[in-house]
């Protein structure tokens, strides 16, 4: 079960990075609707 948390909690992180990471590529865009919900 914790195993299983871990991975989770490890998608969840890399698809974290991946946003910023988008984020990051377009700071000339400030898309306030992307952080906003």
């Amino acid at each position: 079960m914790g195993k299983k948390g871990k991975a989770a909690a490890r998608e969840r992180r890399e698809e974290r990075r991946q946003e910023v990471t988008l984020l990051r590529a377009v700071p000339y865009e400030p898309h306030q609707r992307w952080w906003d919900g």
